[in-house]
């Protein structure tokens, strides 16, 4: 039976290297053309083709739908593409997110305390003004 996701692992990590993936796999170069064209090859083999083809990453749970592509070196996600330099910079990125959220907290928080004293202050003069008018007689 042919094995159309075995071809297509290979096409990925080979290419057309037969020369290359025989020195890899410990066959011969006529046993990996042979193992093209019936579109199948031995469990081990297929095996190895799928974890070299899916970069070395687990093929369960968060991962099933990831690979490390093996021209650019980044890990590939169903959303989108990430560089090894920015999978580097995920613990800045999420410690600046986190310190960023805190100060923004604290502003919100002087903001609400500033806004609170503001409006009792302007109660205040509102009351001050009130008692002045109404003693100099001119709270009409």
């Amino acid at each position: 039976m042919f094995d159309h996701q075995f071809v297509q692992n290979f096409r990925k990590v080979y290419g057309y290297q037969a020369r290359k993936a025989s020195k890899e796999l410990g066959v011969h170069e006529v046993t990996i053309h042979k193992y093209l064209k019936k579109g199948n090859a031995p469990k081990p083999i297929k095996i190895l083709l799928n974890i070299k083809a899916r970069g070395y990453l687990p093929d369960t749970g968060g991962w099933k739908d990831c690979y490390i592509d093996p021209q650019t070196h980044e890990l590939v996600t169903p959303w989108y593409t990430i560089s090894a330099g920015q999978l580097c910079f995920y613990p800045r990125y999420k410690w600046s997110a986190t310190e960023h959220k805190r100060m923004y907290d604290n502003l919100k928080r002087e903001t609400d305390t500033q806004r609170e004293f503001m409006q009792s202050l302007n109660e205040q003069l509102v009351k001050l003004v009130g008692d002045i008018a109404r003693r100099t007689g001119t709270d009409d």
